[in-house]
């Protein structure tokens, strides 16, 4: 008899054990791993560009979300949609020191569910990286914790006219004014993803 109970209380050990992960830690109740770290998982649009003028931007940004398991909730893949618009007006400056920006996003799970998140993106500067932060405010997985990581690269309005790189060099010096003719301008940034978006 005292075999039979030392052998349960070992598989009741285990079993609680794999429920809540390593150290004590609960299991994240969504984890999304794609795309892959090689293609692009998602692009933030600026409006009306980023050069050397201080002008106003407002930002429209898309994340696609795949391979997300548990898949039983949600059906596996996701689109986060969130228009931010940072204080004041902005320069090139805006990619080349730390900044931080806070709006409210909205994932659309593939099953039409939604989760409403208000989000820190922290950007980095030279190393061009964005940690994006928060907690589900409603909706699916209301009350958990988001983070994720991004890498992301410029890209330049007119597009093609400055190659190897130099648009971004000529666009951060350029001071003419949106809708004139020899504005040169960062029009977006595209993402590629570094750490899984994870609802923890």
């Amino acid at each position: 008899m005292r075999g039979t109970r030392r052998v349960g209380v070992v598989v009741t050990l285990i079993l609680v054990t794999s429920a809540i992960g390593p150290l004590g830690a609960a299991a994240p109740v969504q984890v999304c791993i794609g795309p892959a770290s090689s293609s692009q998982s998602g692009r933030a649009s600026f409006a009306p560009g980023v050069s050397n003028l201080k002008v106003a931007q407002r930002i429209d940004l898309r994340i696609n979300l795949f391979h997300c398991t548990p898949a039983n909730t949600d059906r596996g893949s996701a689109t986060l949609n969130d228009t931010i618009t940072p204080n004041g007006p902005q320069t090139c400056k805006l990619f080349t020191v730390p900044t931080a920006w806070k709006s409210t996003a909205t994932v659309t799970w593939k099953n039409h569910k939604v989760s409403t998140i208000p989000l820190t993106y922290s950007l980095t500067g030279a190393s061009q990286l964005v940690n994006i932060k928060g907690t589900v405010s409603s909706g699916l997985f209301a009350g958990h914790a988001v983070t994720a990581q991004l890498r992301y690269t410029k890209v330049v309005s007119p597009a093609g006219k400055y190659p190897h790189g130099s648009g971004v060099a000529q666009a951060c010096v350029n001071k003419v004014p949106p809708t004139k003719y020899g504005r040169v301008a960062i029009a977006s940034i595209d993402f590629y993803t570094t750490k899984h978006f994870t609802i923890g």
